[in-house]
């Protein structure tokens, strides 16, 4: 079959919803993926045949992204801040939002070695940016998941960086003190688990939801930052929206705000906080 039959069966199966946007775009990158060409291969050769068991391949992908399953879950990596990176079911898939915290964190006056923990790291992305991007830091990071660790210490060898991994609930593992804290920590209120798309489905609940308004966890680690960060360390959270101005509200008197970064949609996405001199 050429690429534009099979196309064409993709977007026979494919409509756009909440959660699946443009599925003829998801279908080209499914054919590029898997002649190992750009999609402007896909969308400059219609004619082009395609081998038999590609065939077969590509249906079973378009299959399973019509019931759900993430694109990024299917082909097994996700692009984070220019690398890429090994998803794997039960854990959480890396989100662009996420790439609004790394940009942010990169623009802080850090020292010229600094201590850096990630809390909730999944695959690692985080932990293992901040790595590539600080080669000097020291970099540890924990998870309650075990499957999350084996995918994030996969991450770290697949871009040759070395950092610590601990199973361990929020930072109680590690003792500090730290010069940055980064989490990107469920913050889904309980009420939207049965309100999303069939993608999250497929992600561990755990890395989801958080308690009545999706802030359980993110105060418990807010509360335990006057322990981790050094004088005059950081801490960038992500959060949902209308999140940051309620835990400005509250902050321990050891921590301050620093700054707000907002997403394209105007959400307070990244709460950055730092602690008091002594």
């Amino acid at each position: 079959m050429t690429i534009a039959e099979l196309l064409a069966e993709a977007r026979a199966l494919l409509k756009p919803r909440e959660g699946m946007l443009f599925p003829e775009r998801e279908a080209r990158a499914f054919l590029a993926w898997l002649l190992g060409k750009d999609e402007a291969f896909v969308l400059a050769h219609p004619e082009h045949q395609v081998p038999e068991a590609l065939v077969i391949r590509f249906r079973e992908m378009v299959a399973r992204r019509g019931k759900g399953e993430p694109f990024h879950l299917i082909v097994g990596f996700c692009p984070f801040f220019g690398r890429e990176f090994a998803v794997a079911p039960g854990v959480l898939i890396p989100r662009p939002e996420t790439e609004l915290l790394l940009s942010a964190v990169l623009r802080l006056p850090l020292p010229p070695h600094p201590r850096v923990l990630d809390v909730g790291t999944g695959s690692g992305v985080l932990a293992v940016s901040l790595k590539c991007e600080l080669p000097k830091a020291t970099v540890v990071a924990s998870d309650v998941s075990w499957q999350a660790l084996h995918l994030a210490r996969k991450n770290a060898d697949k871009h040759q960086v070395t950092i610590g991994l601990a199973l361990a609930h929020l930072a109680s593992a590690w003792r500090g003190p730290f010069d940055l804290v980064v989490a990107n920590l469920p913050y889904l209120p309980e009420a939207m688990r049965h309100r999303l798309p069939p993608e999250l489905a497929f992600e561990d609940p755990r890395a989801l939801f958080a308690g009545e308004n999706g802030l359980t966890l993110v105060r418990s680690l807010i509360q335990d930052l006057p322990r981790l960060l050094e004088a005059r360390g950081f801490a960038a959270l992500e959060l949902g929206e209308g999140q940051a101005s309620v835990l400005i509200s509250a902050l321990p008197p050891q921590l301050e705000p620093q700054d707000v970064v907002y997403d394209l949609r105007g959400v307070e996405r990244v709460l950055l906080l730092r602690k008091k001199q002594r």
